[in-house]
């Protein structure tokens, strides 16, 4: 399970922004469990990737972003969620 506010809705169906290398890269995702509060997903994620769940409007694959305030990955099953904020394209 991971954090709800990760997951985007757009044009192809849900998808979450991930930060690599301080880039954004748009995974699409298959919602599997939904309790309001967390949601569990499938697709090409990895435990302790990090998902963006803050500034998600401002995105777009390939931005540079800033991670701040990154607190410890929390523990979940499957694909783990750390609240992340976006930053602004330079």
């Amino acid at each position: 399970l991971g954090p709800r506010e990760a997951v985007n809705v757009g044009p192809d169906g849900r998808y979450v922004f991930t930060v690599q290398d301080g880039k954004v890269a748009e995974k699409p995702v298959k919602v599997l469990f939904d309790d309001t509060k967390s949601m569990a997903v499938e697709g090409d994620l990895s435990p302790g990737d990090q998902v963006v769940t803050d500034g998600q409007l401002r995105l777009v694959p390939g931005a540079k972003v800033l991670v701040e305030g990154a607190p410890a990955a929390r523990p979940a099953a499957g694909a783990r969620g750390a609240k992340r904020k976006g930053g602004k394209k330079p």
